[in-house]
């Protein structure tokens, strides 16, 4: 889900948008998680209340961050105190870094069950994160930033 977020930089931001050529910060993660089969409404409120709420210390690949007191903005975490987000008119799709002083929660949005009771990693194991990579701590601003 984070890798599909990530083909879509570059994109432009279209207030409303949800893909799959122009997005608005909810219609970029709805786009996203939908490319794992997980339907999510494109509204930062209803996104807000879908998921189990985590604190920041524990934010991990794939949660929603949301900014401002009335959670206007949404962004998918990729790790390493990094976001993937459509910010605003006039900017595309980006990766850039968290910007706490806006923090309002984060949002981890669990895979449905299958009949079978497995989630969609356990279909999809090309889906799964390396355990080591899992669960970061947070930092404020990186210093630096490789991918591989």
């Amino acid at each position: 889900m984070v890798t599909d977020a990530l083909t879509r930089v570059g994109d432009p931001y279209i207030w409303g948008a949800e893909g799959p050529k122009a997005f608005d910060s909810s219609g970029l993660t709805a786009w996203a998680y939908a490319q794992i089969g997980v339907g999510l409404v494109h509204y930062t409120g209803d996104q807000w209340n879908k998921g189990v709420h985590v604190p920041r210390n524990k934010l991990q690949s794939g949660d929603l961050v949301f900014f401002y007191p009335d959670v206007s903005h949404v962004a998918i975490y990729i790790g390493y105190g990094l976001i993937v987000d459509a910010p605003n008119n006039g900017e595309t799709v980006s990766v850039r870094p968290v910007p706490w002083k806006y923090y309002a929660g984060a949002v981890r949005i669990l895979a449905p069950l299958s009949q079978e009771g497995s989630n969609i990693t356990e279909k999809h194991p090309e889906r799964r994160m390396p355990r080591s990579r899992r669960a970061e701590p947070y930092a404020d601003e990186p210093k630096s930033v490789i991918f591989i």
